[in-house]
């Protein structure tokens, strides 16, 4: 047997069913849900269907074997799972049909409102990719025809949920009435802590904790900021579709996890060993809270399947964990075959809000930024990363945010991103952090106050003010690279100095200074 029926599964809109609360709680349980309805919930369908147990891990402990072309006795086997889809092997449709039907009635239970696509065809083991290349055709086509309704309609006088307004039809003790979906969310929650907690239990060792409350991530009042990051792998899909194997695939998605889970946890050890001591202290500005006798650390991971990552933390912490993770995954990719001679790269978005900002709004403008992030890997290659600091007010697209209030009339852009994270040219994250350094260390407050309101008048406005801080001494930051900025702020209508003023805010000088020093030392 060379051939068998594969099912090809995959979630439908699966950041919207994540963060569509603008609770923490939620968007971590919805999280976990995809994770366990690709996972657990997996094994528990496949038993209804064959009346047995079925190991949906076996494809990672025996990577090398193809259990169902092996053994006759196999009906079933996951060929590989992540990032939200999984490639399910049958010996006959009528089997794959059966766990599709069992497999989707059963997350109108576990995950009502998750929706998923299915897709059904032959995969031939010895011409694998072009087989899966079109049952994916024919997964984007059902994505497109087919939209299953998983809501409960409003009959008559009915309770809705206020955090997603779906029909009130559970009592929680602690919310009161809550529909079905807030309930499922807030179990997957207590789920994910406990997971996690145990995944990473090595490093927190009994005395550091992730919390579950947006509120509780270091934040004080007057400057109550969260960031949320988005980083996503440069090139995966590509690496996937070179996989001219199922083994070849499995091993690929292997080794990103792995990847994934090192990096993540060596900066888990940073913020333990290097930040904590400095965040607890009174006048760090971070005030740093205790959940069951534990510290809670200034970070909360969302999503760390594959690739695809995104975290929530401190505002004025997010783009150094996002610099640190990036550059982590990439030098421990280098010690893997599939990346030896062309390392992981990634782009990240970085959005910096207010804490009480909707969440899924804050999510879908790191995704945006992201995005930007990508445009700049496609054609320079590299990681990049793009930020951007909400104000009140400015709402609507990241484009006609940034059309309107930072770009001018003549032209100009404020906007100096996305930024490089290895180069030494003028879009450097190394420029943007030196710039801050020398703005903190040698321009009073007030001067870089109104610097920034020159800036946003315009190149000429701001040109008669530079010469006249000139005069009296000031010069602004050199920035490396072919072209000279610090003459007079601007050319070819880019300006990196706005940038630079935007985010001293939320980059402590104490990190950013040790930050410079070790770049130094690496140069």
């Amino acid at each position: 047997m060379t051939a068998c029926v594969g099912v090809l599964i995959d979630a439908v809109s699966i950041q919207r069913y994540i963060y569509s609360s603008n609770s923490l709680k939620q968007n971590i349980g919805a999280s976990h849900l995809v994770e366990w309805v690709f996972d657990e919930q997996l094994a528990v369908s496949l038993k209804k269907v064959f009346g047995e147990d079925v190991n949906v891990n076996q494809w990672k402990d025996d990577v090398e074997t193809i259990q169902i072309l092996k053994n006759e006795m196999t009906k079933v086997e996951v060929g590989y799972c992540g990032g939200g889809n999984a490639l399910l092997l049958f010996k006959n449709s009528h089997d794959a049909i059966n766990f599709v039907q069992q497999w989707t009635k059963d997350l109108l239970v576990v995950a009502p409102h998750l929706r998923t696509a299915v897709a059904i065809g032959e995969i031939k083991i010895d011409n694998f990719q072009e087989s899966l290349d079109i049952l994916y055709k024919r997964l984007t086509k059902n994505k497109n025809s087919f939209f299953p309704n998983v809501d409960l309609h409003k009959e008559s006088i009915v309770v809705e949920d206020s955090n997603t307004g779906f029909v009130a039809t559970v009592y929680d003790e602690n919310e009161g009435f809550i529909s079905a979906d807030s309930y499922t969310k807030t179990i997957g929650a207590e789920l994910a802590q406990t997971y996690l907690l145990n995944r990473y239990k090595d490093v927190l060792k009994n005395t550091y904790t992730f919390t579950r409350e947006i509120s509780s991530l270091g934040q004080i009042e007057g400057n109550s900021h969260i960031a949320i990051v988005h980083i996503d792998g440069n090139n995966i899909g590509e690496r996937f579709k070179s996989c001219k194997t199922l083994i070849e695939r499995r091993n690929l998605s292997i080794t990103i996890e792995k990847i994934v889970n090192q990096s993540f946890q060596e900066l888990l050890h940073y913020i333990i060993e290097d930040q904590m001591p400095y965040l607890e202290k009174e006048k760090s500005g971070f005030d740093i809270k205790k959940e069951n006798g534990k510290k809670v650390l200034p970070i909360r991971p969302l999503i760390l399947g594959g690739d695809d990552l995104t975290f929530v933390c401190d505002g004025r912490l997010g783009m150094i964990y996002a610099e640190r993770l990036m550059k982590s995954m990439c030098e421990n990719s280098k010690q893997y075959s599939a990346f030896k001679n062309n390392p992981l790269t990634s782009c990240a978005g970085v959005a910096i809000t207010k804490t009480k900002y909707p969440f899924y709004r804050a999510y879908e403008l790191s995704e945006n930024l992201c995005d930007l992030a990508k445009e700049k890997a496609r054609k320079y290659e590299g990681s990049w990363i793009d930020f951007h600091i909400t104000y009140g007010g400015f709402s609507g697209e990241l484009s006609d945010i940034r059309n309107k209030h930072y770009k001018l009339n003549n032209g100009e852009q404020l906007h100096f991103g996305p930024y490089h994270l290895s180069s030494n040219d003028e879009k450097s994250l190394l420029n943007l952090k030196k710039g801050m350094i020398e703005f903190v260390e040698q321009w009073p407050k007030s001067k870089i106050k109104e610097l920034r309101s020159a800036l946003a008048s315009g190149r000429e406005v701001s040109e008669a003010f530079l010469k006249d801080l000139k005069a009296k001494g000031y010069k602004l930051p050199k920035i490396i690279g072919s072209i000279d900025y610090s003459d007079n702020g601007w050319v070819d209508n880019e300006t990196p100095y706005f940038d630079m003023i935007e985010l001293i805010d939320f980059y402590p000088i104490q990190f950013l200074e040790e930050e410079l020093l070790i770049e130094r030392t690496e140069n």
